[in-house]
This record gives structure tokens, C-alpha cells and sequence, in this order.
């Protein structure tokens, strides 16, 4: 990504956050339902499992099949 990655990353999580885990009262519990909703979007996948949201995607595999799971094909990753 070119430009302020935190940023963009936090624009995404915030939109996911709105337009998909609508309904959910307070911070942290809105933090853990997008967590449980970003488990849920990888288990097709063969990442690693998603427990946090710093250690889990400093490789990169996770936010990939995180794309693929909502776009396929834009960047393949292997289910």
C-alpha cells in the first residue's frame, strides 16, 4: 500500500465495523464480534488462526484471504 497503511487499515475496520457488525453495543464487544466475524470469513482458508489484531497479520496471509473471502479472485490465495 502507498500512503498511511494505519490509516487506510483502520478505514477498512471501520467500515466492516458499520456495515457488518451492526447492532453491537460498546468497544470491546464490538471488537471481539469483528473478531469472531474475521474467524468466521477465514475458515475457508488455510491462514492461521486470527486471535488479535496486531500479531495475526504481520505476515500478510491473513488480510489476504480476509480480501479473497470478499472479493474473489482479486488476490488468490489457496482455500
Amino acid at each position: 500500500m502507498d500512503g498511511d497503511d494505519k490509516l487506510i487499515l483502520g478505514l477498512i475496520w471501520a467500515l466492516i465495523l458499520r456495515y457488518q457488525i451492526a447492532g453491537i453495543d460498546g468497544e470491546a464487544e464490538a471488537k471481539n464480534a469483528l473478531l469472531r466475524w474475521v474467524q468466521k470469513q477465514l475458515e475457508p482458508y488455510s491462514v492461521e488462526k486470527v486471535t488479535n489484531f496486531k500479531d495475526s497479520w504481520e505476515d500478510g496471509q491473513a488480510i489476504t484471504a480476509l480480501v479473497d473471502s470478499l472479493c474473489p479472485g482479486i488476490h488468490p490465495l489457496e482455500k
